[in-house]
């Protein structure tokens, strides 16, 4: 048998000879999932010894990075707005940047009725929304029903009876006016998805392809989102790099009251934020 600190050694020692990012973190999690323990105890109780059985797993999952298998793929779990949500390969890797997107969208509320979460993907979201504003109905649409399958299960694990899955070609079978729609749609353009991280073409490519321009999901929510909020509505979203400019036009100045392009926590323009007059 190996010790916490002799396996973690040799897989640290493994993930930089194959020049992956954030080694510690990888290295340390996977044994934490491994041994059902949190990474703190992992760390905390490096001289403990493995079982062989364990090991053998523990460099099963290694090799699985080395791959270009996403961590949270592995793991079949992802931390987003202080929640541990269910996460598999039919669903985009919940990131830090779509937890901004909540925390701002969520700044800028009162108390909301309705709330839609379009393109929902695992439903972090949307469920993050639920727990947050419980009196809220909250709506998660999204046009895989693999991904609403995933949804479901997140659903579940924390009980919330606040939140309906619809399956449906953006509004396509929505109905009723919303306090706030939020979305991290498609919003790569279809040229760029060749020269992606490996990692990253893990995940799947329909939640990835906003079209030619990157634009193509992105400026139909635009258009029709109106129909669907309330007067002072709010719709807020995530998009790709260097297009605020593109985006700021698509809004009609005669629908929107006010629109907001604002920088994510590494100084890029990455959200939009848009009031229904």
């Amino acid at each position: 048998m190996a010790s916490i600190k002799e396996l973690l050694s040799q897989a640290k020692e493994i993930l930089k000879k194959n020049s992956i990012d954030e080694i510690d973190a990888n290295a340390e999690f996977l044994l934490a999932h491994v041994l059902n323990l949190s990474r703190g105890v992992v760390l905390s109780n490096q001289e403990r010894e493995v079982g062989a059985e364990d090991a053998q797993k523990y460099f099963d999952f290694i090799n699985k990075r080395l791959l270009g298998m996403p961590l949270a793929y592995i793991t079949g779990t992802q931390d987003f707005c202080g929640h541990t949500f269910i996460v598999d390969s039919d669903v985009l890797v919940p990131r830090p940047e779509t937890e901004e997107l909540v925390e701002i969208s969520s700044s800028m509320l009162g108390k909301p009725k309705r709330i839609l979460d379009m393109c929902t993907g695992s439903g972090c979201i949307a469920c993050s929304m639920a727990m947050k504003y419980r009196s809220a109905q909250v709506t998660g649409v999204d046009n895989s029903m693999a991904a609403l399958l995933t949804a479901e299960k997140n659903v579940k694990k924390f009980g919330l009876q606040n939140v309906e899955l619809i399956y449906g070609d953006l509004f396509e079978n929505i109905y009723g006016a919303f306090d706030l729609i939020i979305t991290n749609p498609p919003y790569i353009p279809t040229g760029d998805l060749a020269g992606l991280s490996r990692e990253v073409k893990e995940e799947p490519q329909a939640a990835l392809d906003g079209g030619e321009n990157g634009l193509d999901i992105i400026t139909q929510i635009i258009l029709y989102a109106p129909d669907f909020l309330e007067t002072g509505g709010l719709l807020t979203m995530e998009y790709g790099i260097n297009r605020e400019r593109e985006i700021e036009g698509l809004f009609d100045k005669n629908i929107w009251r006010s629109v907001e392009v604002k920088k994510d926590m590494f100084g890029i323009y990455r959200f939009v934020f848009a009031q229904k007059a």
